[in-house]
């Protein structure tokens, strides 16, 4: 399972075979064997690349899951022989950032005696994480898919304009439809699914208007960066994440219907720390 790991997560069994350090061709028949055991083909070759079938699509899928499992499993007798702990380990979303630092003295009270991992990326990579056991709980937008996840909202944020760098009447005290379509756009947007950037593009394409987004990402912090060091355009980023407005700018609400931003606390289902949840909720006021 592991070799086969290999050849899918580096893209070839060539690749997959240097950082395993070893040789190509005993590679190629491990992998013939397993096909061999399981009685389906698990790549089809496309040219040049190697893509999974179904069936191979199923397999690594719980393979991952397998060889995840075995790992941890590892670190939980290491951790026991050494009498330490397990850490806590979170996933947070890009655009949460203000709202953990905003709580993290409470959180790190609460969980004073534990080490903390902590991974921040876009919700679509924390939602993948969670589901194969990477980290214990995630503070996200809500997953795509909510079955064997469960799903707690937290907070919810209206939607800001960050201007900086183009002509806007100065007693501007919203920003309409027409406005974003008349400036370059920074977005957020997730790396899979729907979201903002969709939604958004969805109510200008409606009015005829098509939008000039030079700039998307899936971190609002960096969109607001890039407007203090001189991007012109229109961040558009939920209100909370705002702690600061970049120097020359200005933060006026959209008047545009659109739902707010929704952080929420997501974990597995079934195989959670119950008290760890419980606390979190705690300090976000949803328990």
């Amino acid at each position: 399972m592991r070799y086969f790991c290999a050849v899918v997560e580096h893209g070839g069994v060539s690749r997959a075979a240097r950082a395993l350090h070893m040789a190509q061709p005993p590679l190629s028949q491990r992998l013939r064997e397993l096909e061999q055991e399981l009685g389906t083909r698990l790549f089809e070759r496309q040219g040049r690349k190697l893509v999974l079938t179904h069936a191979g699509q199923v397999f690594h899928e719980h393979a991952r899951q397998i060889l995840n499992a075995v790992e941890r499993t590892r670190e939980d007798v290491l951790r026991a022989r050494l009498d330490v702990q397990p850490p806590l380990r979170i996933g947070l979303s890009t655009t949460g950032r203000a709202q953990w630092l905003e709580r993290f003295p409470a959180v790190q009270q609460r969980f004073a005696s534990r080490r903390m991992g902590i991974v921040i990326a876009d919700s679509a990579y924390l939602e993948r994480m969670l589901r194969q056991g990477e980290i214990d709980l995630a503070l996200m937008q809500p997953p795509q898919q909510n079955a064997g996840l469960t799903v707690t909202p937290l907070r919810a944020s209206p939607l800001l304009g960050v201007v900086g760098g183009i002509d806007l009447p100065a007693d501007a005290t919203v920003l309409t439809v027409e406005d974003l379509g008349r400036h370059p756009l920074l977005l957020v947007r997730r790396s899979i699914g729907m979201g903002l950037y969709e939604l958004l593009l969805q109510q200008l394409a409606a009015r005829g208007i098509s939008a000039d987004v030079p700039i998307y990402c899936t971190d609002s912090t960096l969109l607001l960066e890039m407007l203090r060091l001189g991007r012109p355009g229109i961040a558009v980023v939920p209100a909370l994440e705002v702690r600061e407005v970049p120097a020359g700018c200005r933060a006026l609400p959209l008047d545009v219907d659109l739902p707010p931003f929704q952080l929420s606390l997501v974990h597995r289902a079934i195989g959670f720390d119950a008290a760890t949840v419980r606390a979190m909720k705690e300090i976000w006021g949803a328990a």
